[in-house]
């Protein structure tokens, strides 16, 4: 079991870094307005699809269980299209 966790540990990881570079691309597609710390604007589709290939190379694709969580969601559109890409589950949190 414990090269079972190991690789499970991996995978936690390797999800949680995807997701960081995925934020990171929506955060450079949605450049801050003045007087502004975060941009308001929607998701572009060529900026959805971006964020759902690079997630292809991660282990959401190959496990049901899989957690999609998505900080600083905006109107969701990121959430719903993990959720119905990879049939996982998907949460999403802003302020």
């Amino acid at each position: 079991t414990s090269t079972r966790d190991s690789a499970d540990v991996i995978s936690r990881v390797a999800s949680l870094a995807a997701a960081c570079g995925a934020a990171f691309l929506l955060w450079q597609a949605s450049p801050p307005r003045h007087g502004s710390l975060a941009g308001s604007l929607p998701t572009e589709p060529e900026t959805s699809e971006a964020v759902l290939q690079l997630l292809e190379a991660t282990p959401l694709k190959s496990s049901v269980n899989s957690l999609f969580v998505d900080l600083g969601s905006g109107d969701g559109r990121i959430v719903l299209s993990v959720a119905r890409r990879f049939r996982c589950r998907a949460v999403g949190v802003d302020v």
